[in-house]
């Protein structure tokens, strides 16, 4: 009994079986003439005792595989560790949440927050503007003024409670799961690369047999073609008694050249891509450079500085149809299917990206909902997206561009490339706009963005905030239509639903 006591007592697992391993004497072996052990009630009761221990053991050792990860209830509060996962893909890239907080404050202390005030209208026409670097440094608190807010809907009271008591373990779990979600985008976006590559590569082999083959038909016709003129003139000076003449046998055409076939990609890994493959360089080439080249190619791959790619964003990877306008860099601009592509792995599913059109300006179809058992949702559900943003775009615009060079990791900057440049261009172009009309057009784009990625699902259907007409509304409208006289040609009154 004195060991049930110290089962019920003890509540870690291990200790007991330590204490009840060592407390409890070997079992009395029988003497020379016995075959098998003498076993008494003691010994029943105490090995009843381990296998129990053995089992609470088991039953409260975690899965080995790692693979498995514990589910949050529904309805209950995502740990800080799991709400850092959305801080890169909506919140901010490569500033840590230190570095924003004091963004953000700046900001505020500048009194940069606030509207404008009818004063400033009065203000000297002849004073002049800020400098170019103080506009940049009040663009730069103001994407940390922004991340803030976009960290509000990450976790509710932010601020105030990384302020409170346990505030710097909170941001360090925070930046935990930032960086586990910064790992694990960079392999989805490696892969997904990787087979729309091989998808390149494919059609480009498919391309070369058929020409190829086609070449090797020629040169056959061509051939026989040679081969019956000099059968018929040897025919005829067979039948020519006068002189006896040789008549040589013509040249052959030329074979067919031999056939060059592209290797595919490791889907997997980034290794064979990057400026020295023509495919992946070209991608990331910008359009103000001339990629088809071939001296400036080589200046490009060699590193020369007066071909230096790493000086503008506009890498035609991120344009339609790989296609720049050099009167118009922002027509198609981020409007790609390498870009869409990354983005659907990244914030709906790998299996959203599949089957899917090069023809960017066909909507996708809808989803049907499957009968399958599982209730995952993906990543834009999760982290409370039901419309692209401009920071996410961002996000996925440096995980294409990683994903196409031969980086072996999450970088900062490779090759003299900075993505903290190209993420704060990215952004900038819809949250800095430079006139009415570029805000416009970023506005429409982000639209265009929606439409192709959010069309048809669980979270389009759940922004549209559509609230079912009440019995009661039903039953005002029937009496409206019939106390009132309406043509029965006139539309029937619509219903407020507010």
């Amino acid at each position: 009994m004195a060991y049930k006591a110290l089962l019920l007592e003890n509540e870690s697992v291990l200790p007991i079986m330590i204490t009840v391993t060592a407390t409890i004497p070997s079992p009395i072996r029988s003497s020379a003439r016995h075959s098998s052990p003498i076993v008494d009630d003691h010994d029943t009761e105490v090995n009843d005792l381990r296998r129990q221990v053995l089992a609470l053991t088991n039953a409260k050792k975690p899965s080995e595989d790692g693979k498995k990860r514990k589910r949050v209830p529904k309805g209950s509060e995502p740990t800080p560790l799991q709400q850092g996962r959305a801080i890169p893909r909506r919140v901010t890239v490569f500033d840590d949440l230190h570095t924003i907080q004091s963004q953000y404050d700046a900001y505020r202390r500048n009194g940069f927050h606030k509207p404008p005030n009818d004063d400033d209208d009065d203000i000297d026409e002849l004073e002049e503007g800020p400098s170019e670097e103080e506009r940049a440094e009040k663009r730069n608190m103001e994407r940390g003024y922004t991340a803030i807010k976009e960290m509000e809907h990450v976790m509710p009271n932010f601020i105030k409670r990384v302020g409170e008591e346990g505030g710097q373990a909170l941001i360090l779990e925070l930046e935990r799961g930032a960086d586990s979600a910064k790992t694990h985008d960079t392999q989805a976006a490696t892969k997904i690369i990787g087979q729309e590559l091989n998808r390149r590569v494919r059609r480009v082999n498919e391309a070369r047999i058929k020409e190829h083959e086609e070449e090797i038909r020629r040169v056959q016709t061509e051939t026989e073609a040679v081969l019956k003129e000099h059968a018929a003139q040897r025919e005829n000076s067979s039948t020519d008694h006068s002189h006896d003449t040789v008549i040589p046998l013509p040249l052959p055409p030329l074979p067919a050249p031999p056939l060059v076939l592209l290797p595919e990609f490791d889907e997997g890994s980034r290794n064979n891509r990057g400026l020295e493959n023509d495919m992946t360089g070209g991608l990331l080439c910008p359009g103000e450079i001339d990629w088809k080249d071939h001296i400036t190619r080589t200046a490009v791959q060699r590193m020369d500085p007066e071909y230096d790619f790493a000086s503008s964003a506009h890498s035609l990877c991120f344009y339609k149809d790989e296609k720049f306008d050099l009167d118009d860099p922002d027509n198609g601009f981020l409007q790609s299917h390498w870009l869409l592509q990354t983005y659907r792995t990244i914030f709906t599913s790998p299996s959203s990206a599949k089957g899917q059109s090069d023809d960017v300006e066909n909507l996708p179809p809808s989803k049907k909902r499957t009968t399958s058992n599982s209730h995952r949702a993906h990543v834009a559900n999760i982290i409370h997206m039901t419309e692209v943003t401009p920071r996410s775009i961002a996000y996925a615009a440096v995980h294409l561009h990683i994903a196409l060079t031969d980086a072996s990791h999450w970088t900062h900057s490779y090759n003299g490339y900075n993505y903290q440049d190209l993420w704060n261009f990215v952004v900038d172009f819809f949250e800095d706009p430079i006139d009415e009309e570029a805000e416009k057009q970023g506005k429409k784009l982000l639209k265009w963005w929606t439409d192709r990625i959010f069309t048809g699902t669980g979270s389009a259907a759940n922004s549209r905030g559509t609230k079912m007409v009440s019995r009661r509304q039903v039953v005002v409208k029937k009496q409206t239509i019939s106390s009132s006289p309406v043509s029965p040609l006139s539309p029937a009154p619509l219903l407020s639903t507010a």
